[in-house]
């Protein structure tokens, strides 16, 4: 490939990026920030505001995918409780801000296991994760399991896996993608993690605004 043209699949629509950034930051609906609801053009305060941390450690965000933070990843007895077979880990490592999980930990209960060693910060590059943390999802779900995507927190690293399975194997655009699991959980991948899902975005559907 040309390096043009690698770097326009490697480009993303600005605007896109900031329809998306700011739908993340400013979408008020009720469930979320309780009447001072909007569509995601709040008032300018709310690009002051920081995002809200989930209420739960762990939320079904769409049929058969949970979503959660290392406190759930550790708890079997819950994960067992809930009908988790499969388990992806993007937060993996024995630093801070990292779950320091393995098959080997989920073995006794009977839990596939993927890891991915991401770190939460704009530079780190998750797109060489988002095939296979998505054929992993994509395989559990058609063989009728249910499947526990977590970071550290549950709201950037596994966030952005979750959107850019949504993006591969759904059929579903980005923006779309973000309203439907802000629905369910108050998620907030970082600034660089966006614009590599705006980047998918790009590569899927073309141009958009």
């Amino acid at each position: 490939m040309k390096y043009k043209d690698r770097c326009a699949r490697m480009s993303y629509n600005q605007m896109l990026y900031s329809r998306v950034r700011e739908y993340i930051i400013t979408s008020t609906d009720v469930r979320l920030h309780g009447d001072q609801a909007s569509s995601g053009a709040a008032e300018t305060f709310w690009m002051f505001t920081l995002p809200k941390a989930p209420e739960n450690c762990i939320d079904e965000v769409y049929p058969n995918i949970y979503m959660g933070d290392m406190s759930a990843a550790m708890d079997k007895k819950l994960l067992k409780s809930l009908g988790i077979t499969h388990i992806i880990n993007c937060s993996q490592g024995k630093t801070s801000r990292e779950v320091n999980t393995d098959s080997g930990f989920y073995r006794d209960v009977g839990m596939k296991f993927l890891g991915i060693k991401a770190l939460d910060n704009t530079t780190f590059n998750m797109m060489p994760f988002f095939k296979s943390t998505s054929d992993f999802i994509d395989k559990a779900l058609k063989g009728g399991g249910k499947i526990f995507i977590h970071c550290y927190k549950g709201v950037s690293r596994s966030a952005t896996i979750v959107l850019a399975y949504m993006m591969l194997k759904c059929n579903i655009e980005i923006l779309e993608a973000t309203r439907l699991i802000r629905s369910k959980r108050k998620i907030h991948p970082n600034d660089g993690f966006i614009r590599q899902l705006c980047i998918l975005n790009r590569q899927l559907y073309g141009e958009q605004t």
